[in-house]
């Protein structure tokens, strides 16, 4: 019998660009998609303990709110529902990290979706 997933709210993660999905608009993007690419909140799930099967075709954190750490409840909410908490926050996390270019190019996209996760108090590392 397989042991259950152990959970922890990391407080530094890192993202591959190999397998960091980003910059293919809303539509592509995933918490896990099938070709085993990953959007910057899939990466943070994934580093968390949260399994490629609860992950993988799910386009938001919201999609899998239910199984969600307390400490992680701000991933909960709506990026485009008026009066969300963090409605603001998760939408510039997930059009950073979604939008097709970003002025500034790829550094600036990292730069933001670092200062983004540094709020919540995370460090991210990008490696190539």
């Amino acid at each position: 019998m397989q042991q259950p997933q152990q959970l922890v709210a990391v407080k530094e993660f890192t993202i591959s660009r190999k397998t960091w999905l980003r910059g293919e608009g809303s539509g592509n993007s995933y918490l896990l998609r099938d070709d085993w690419k990953q959007c910057c909140v899939g990466v943070f799930l994934s580093a968390c303990g949260y399994s490629d099967e609860r992950l993988r075709g799910q386009s938001a954190a919201r999609e899998i709110s239910e199984y969600l750490l307390s400490e992680l409840e701000w991933l909960k909410h709506h990026a485009h529902k008026e009066g969300s908490p963090d409605r603001r926050f998760m939408y510039d996390l997930y059009n950073t990290n979604d939008l097709r270019e970003v002025i500034g190019g790829e550094a600036e996209r990292e730069a933001k979706i670092t200062a983004l996760f540094a709020e919540k108090g995370i460090t991210v590392t990008f490696t190539d």
